[in-house]
């Protein structure tokens, strides 16, 4: 441990951190699972008091610290398909090395046809657990920036 620093926690110095919430921007799809990265960064957001943003990367931005962590939380502004841009500008921009590039998403192992779950908007009597489930996966999300990858895998893949 150099600097009080765990070992094989994420260097404070190595440059900031993206977390990128995928979903699509229709209001048709606000209230669905395929908007879940969506919802945890802006539940991010939220909790560092901040607000997402238009920028020219094609995406909504907030920039918020973490203690010394400098973490940017976006959403593409397009659909989920076509993130892969945002993506690029969004890591170049904030010179983002790739290791420090969390994508949260809705699941992606779904059996062909079976995309209609993920587009249907969540139902009122699950509404509640899919909060928690959001909660969960910012949770998660910032314990990636703050120690390990195994430890963090560990602590939330349970």
């Amino acid at each position: 441990m150099a600097g009080g620093q765990e070992a094989g926690a994420p260097s404070r110095n190595a440059g900031p951190w993206l977390i990128l919430g995928l979903g699509n921007p229709d209001d048709r799809y606000a209230d669905t699972r395929h908007n879940a990265g969506v919802m945890v960064v802006e539940r991010l957001a939220d909790r560092f008091g901040e607000r997402l943003r238009r920028s020219r990367q094609r995406a909504e931005v907030a920039e918020a610290r973490d203690g010394e962590t400098r973490i940017v939380l976006a959403r593409p502004l397009g659909y989920m398909n076509e993130s892969g841009g945002p993506a690029s500008l969004l890591t170049r921009y904030y010179k983002v090395p790739l290791e420090r590039l969390i994508v949260v998403h809705d699941d992606i192992d779904l059996a062909p046809g079976k995309a209609d779950y993920v587009l249907a908007p969540i139902p009122k009597r699950l509404a509640e657990d899919f909060g928690v489930l959001v909660e969960r996966g910012a949770d998660a999300a910032l314990d990636l920036t703050r120690m390990p990858l195994e430890r963090a895998q560990d602590r939330h893949n349970h």
